[in-house]
């Protein structure tokens, strides 16, 4: 749905992590950093948006209201760890779950506590 991103792929390798390791967060359009989100002790490998279980999910954009993506300043972030726009969710997502019914509970969990910088996008699993 971005003519400026046909044939971007973007790969982030499986992993083993430390506690305290973090994921630099950048939003999927303009490239501003968002944040750094705490890393799990292990990852996936994620190549575009599926990843090395055959979990993928797309995305549909629809629009929404200006106080979900922050256009409007008030986008609700962890202030700690500031928060995902739709392209980092989706790719933290991927690299956390095994499963379909994991990366629902895994993207649910990740907005919840970081907070979600994007207005209308649906999401297919």
């Amino acid at each position: 749905d971005n003519p400026a991103r046909f044939g971007d792929v973007v790969h982030w390798p499986a992993g083993k992590h430390q506690d305290g390791d973090l994921r630099e967060v950048y939003d999927f359009d303009s490239g501003v950093r968002l944040g750094a989100v705490p890393q799990p002790p292990e990852t996936y490998n994620v190549v575009g948006n599926t990843n090395e279980h055959q979990v993928s999910i797309g995305e549909t954009t629809f629009g929404g209201v200006s106080v979900l993506d922050g256009s409007d300043g008030r986008a609700v972030c962890n202030p700690t760890y500031g928060c995902l726009d739709y392209g980092s969710l989706i790719s933290v997502t991927l690299a956390r779950s095994k499963t379909a019914r994991e990366a629902i509970a895994n993207a649910d969990a990740l907005m919840q506590t970081y907070g979600y910088a994007s207005n209308g996008e649906s999401f297919s699993i």
